[in-house]
């Protein structure tokens, strides 16, 4: 996942700092060649059938980054990264 994550940061930086600079904060999706989390899902949730737990391995995650609170100069940080189902 640390690689997954550095290569986003480095993919990303440009459109990261843009979004820190004008709203303090960037979320984003990674898409990754290789699996970065598993974990259950429910495919029947949202009413579409029954629950059940699925198990699956997935290449894809969330990432929110912020800045530091009054921090001169702003210091970015991430606050959470997970695999992600979508």
């Amino acid at each position: 996942m640390n690689r997954t994550v550095n290569a986003y940061l480095r993919d990303n930086w440009e459109e990261i700092r843009s979004d820190l600079a004008l709203n303090g904060e960037h979320e984003g999706k990674i898409a990754a060649r290789n699996a970065v989390g598993q974990g259950y899902y429910n495919p029947g949730m949202y009413g579409a059938g029954p629950r059940s737990s699925t198990f699956g391995v997935t290449s894809m995650a969330k990432i929110r980054i912020k800045v530091v609170p009054g921090s001169d100069p702003p210091i970015p940080f991430i606050v959470t990264t997970f695999p992600s189902g979508t």
